[in-house]
């Protein structure tokens, strides 16, 4: 049954939490008088394993402490069965292949890569197919939000950027506050498994992205990521601005490509030598890079279009200063092509970088920021990502990346206890870039000077329409199926509704 609507603070909005959907028939389930290869029942009956279970991504192990040791019983009835088939195949002793029969497999195993690469080809996307098949299991895990992108956002007038959320409350929250006080619904995400985010209309508004499979050596980048955090948190002096602002009270430092606040036209954001030396530095650690690359790769499978836009306007931007006379403002560094798409990112680089609630307005309206915490600190207990709109309170692992629409949503994240360590890297892109090439290299306001009454009427029209087009930007939830049936919402495997 709904529960009573909470307040929250600084909103108008109310929650109403439904109770989870009803799961459809797990993959696989159902193989009685159909003929189907092993091949194909094997890889459905890893799905529905897979996805079946509850609503978390945490292990067992994780949860409710070690595995229970086997009683004697039922070691006394394994030993009487004897090896299962399973033992008895890994025991049997390899025979090294032929020449006829190895050569025969090297010329099978190039085809099939020559078929993969001809059916990459002809389709007009980069992604490759292991990433196309991660986006069809990601469709398992989904997290429908009543909201519809195209009207119920706070986006300006020209539609470039969004609106700032004003009366927000400047502090930190923590868990049980927002949970026990406030009503909001707390997700147990381990930080494994990827979770769309959609709109009442099935646009994919935003990921809970992970991070890759190979999770020990993952852990090994992120540690290594956050030695170099540390490092670089001891070297750095700040301003006063950078110490304390509206976002939290903790340092943060932006580098990269901006435009605004003030600045003439877009360049690399302004630092005194010896701290570019250091960020550059930062920037060119190999596993802040995968951070950064995980990040902006997540981006692409599941918002190409606006992945694609951010990927040419940066470039038309680089193309166009690397043509200047003035060498002074070159674009390009070094380490792009190894962090990914994002022009800019901020290092929030606080011992305990805990955000309060905020909009990043500036920020293209209908892109995405990527978030990746990176420390020491328990995510059951602190560090969530809190989606206010949405009445979401996310355990956030160190290491895991979210990917959010955050110039249209209020977000923070709760309290970490004393002697905890949480540091994150925020990438993003300004709107005022995209702006700024779409004015042909030039601001608004000097734009504005040169046009004539005919251009001001046809941007007046363009401003009507620019929202309903970028919206268009999003992908759906239909074009990650591999079928044209897209499920209703109560026919897919849903977590729970979140009504605003």
């Amino acid at each position: 049954m709904p529960q009573e609507p909470p307040s929250i603070p600084g909103s108008t909005h109310r929650v109403v939490i439904k109770e989870p959907a009803t799961h459809m028939p797990p993959l696989g389930a159902s193989f009685v008088g159909t003929s189907v290869s092993i091949e194909d029942y094997l890889r459905e009956k890893l799905l529905s394993d897979v996805f079946e279970g509850p609503l978390t991504d945490y292990e067992d192990s994780e949860t409710d402490g070690a595995a229970p040791a086997e009683t004697p019983s039922a070691a006394l009835k394994a030993a009487e069965q004897g090896p299962s088939s399973s033992q008895l195949l890994l025991a049997t002793p390899h025979t090294p292949l032929s020449n006829k029969a190895r050569k025969q497999k090297e010329r099978s195993a190039k085809r099939r890569r020559k078929k993969r690469e001809d059916a990459q080809a002809a389709e007009p996307t980069k992604l490759k197919h292991v990433t196309k098949r991660r986006r069809l299991e990601a469709t398992k895990n989904l997290l429908l939000l009543d909201l519809n992108a195209e009207s119920d956002v706070p986006v300006s007038k020209p539609a470039w950027i969004g609106r700032r959320a004003e009366g927000l409350p400047r502090r930190q929250f923590t868990k049980g506050e927002l949970v026990e006080d406030l009503g909001l619904t707390h997700f147990p995400w381990g930080g494994r498994t990827t979770h769309l985010l959609l709109d009442r209309k099935k646009r994919v508004i935003g990921v809970l992205l992970g991070q890759p499979r190979d999770s020990e050596g993952w852990k090994k980048v992120h540690d290594a990521a956050y030695e170099a955090f540390q490092t670089v948190a001891s070297k750095l002096s700040y301003s006063k601005k950078e110490l304390s602002q509206r976002r939290g009270d903790f340092p943060a430092v932006a580098h990269g490509i901006s435009f605004g606040g003030g600045q003439e036209e877009p360049k690399h954001l302004s630092h005194s030598a010896k701290k570019t030396a250091i960020l550059d530095g930062l920037m060119q650690e190999k596993s802040v890079q995968r951070i950064c690359k995980f990040g902006s790769c997540g981006f692409h499978a599941y918002s190409q279009r606006n992945y694609e836009y951010m990927e040419s306007t940066v470039e038309k931007l680089r193309a166009h200063y690397d043509s200047a006379a003035d060498n002074r403002n070159k674009l390009r560094r070094p380490y792009d092509s190894a962090i990914g798409v994002f022009p800019c990112r901020s290092l929030n680089l606080g011992k305990q970088s805990i955000s309060f609630p905020h909009t990043d307005e500036g920020n293209l309206a209908q892109s995405w920021c990527s978030i990746t915490p990176v420390g020491s600190f328990d995510p059951s207990t602190g560090g969530h990502l809190v989606l206010w709109d949405f009445g979401l309170v996310i355990d956030f692992p160190p290491g895991a990346t979210a990917l959010i629409p955050s110039a249209l949503i209020r977000h923070s994240n709760t309290s970490i206890a004393a002697g905890e360590t949480r540091f994150s890297t925020i990438q993003y892109a300004a709107g005022g870039l995209y702006r700024w090439v779409y004015r042909g290299f030039m601001s608004e306001k000097d734009w504005r000077a040169q046009a004539n009454e005919a251009d001001l009427e046809e941007d007046r029209a363009e401003q009507e329409q620019r929202w309903r087009e970028s919206v268009k930007m999003f992908t759906t939830l239909g074009e990650l199926l591999p079928r044209s049936d897209v499920p209703s919402a109560n026919a897919t495997q849903l977590c729970s509704y979140y009504y605003l």
